[in-house]
């Protein structure tokens, strides 16, 4: 069970591919360069390599999503709260350093092209920030919805009204305070306590 927990989190690591993708073709680039491509085919060779890591990166990223997607909805039926609430805090709590190590590394490589412009790249940074956004944003409902079906359960149980269902639902949809409700969803339920 400790495993399948962690996989929960793979479609949130995978994004480590992600940030790797753009150095990489620094790297390619660099390769090619020294002579080990013509000049006809090391863009070809190039843009082939970092097409097909992306497109790995969106299946693996799509699979564990619709898998965890999968064990929600499995375990909601069995109405297994207890593994839903373990692997809420799993999917929650593990994404953090994730989050951390992609915006330091987003913070970093934005500051680089700003200083390497001169300012200029400043203009370049909402087209960076919005694939960053989008893929973080997927990472929140892969991980919401072992809370969101937990949430559900609750309230086919008659424990939490149909109200408190819905604003934590809510909440479970915005990046940060997701985690935050999910601590407070934690708290909430270490005994068992019923919402009216």
């Amino acid at each position: 069970m400790i495993n399948k927990k962690r996989k929960s989190l793979n479609c949130v690591y995978i994004d480590i591919l992600r940030m790797m993708i753009f150095p990489l073709s620094i790297v390619l680039e660099d390769i090619t360069f020294n002579g080990l491509f013509n000049e006809n085919t090391e863009s070809m060779f190039e843009i082939g390599i970092l097409i097909t890591l992306f497109i790995f990166y969106l299946v693996y990223k799509i699979y564990w999503g619709v898998r965890n997607f999968m064990t929600a909805v499995a375990l909601t039926k069995d109405g297994d709260d207890k593994k839903l609430a373990s692997f809420m805090k799993v999917a929650k709590f593990g994404s953090i350093p994730m989050y951390v190590i992609v915006f330091t590394i987003n913070f970093v490589v934005w500051a680089v092209m700003v200083l390497a412009t001169r300012g200029i790249g400043i203009f370049a940074l909402p087209f960076a920030i919005l694939p960053t956004v989008f893929f973080t944003y997927l990472n929140v409902i892969f991980t919401s919805i072992y809370s969101i079906c937990f949430l559900i359960d609750k309230k086919n149980k008659g424990e939490i009204s149909a109200v408190f269902m819905v604003i934590n639902i809510l909440l479970q949809l915005c990046f940060v305070i997701d985690v935050i409700d999910t601590i407070y969803l934690c708290f909430k339920f270490r005994k068992k306590k019923i919402e009216v």
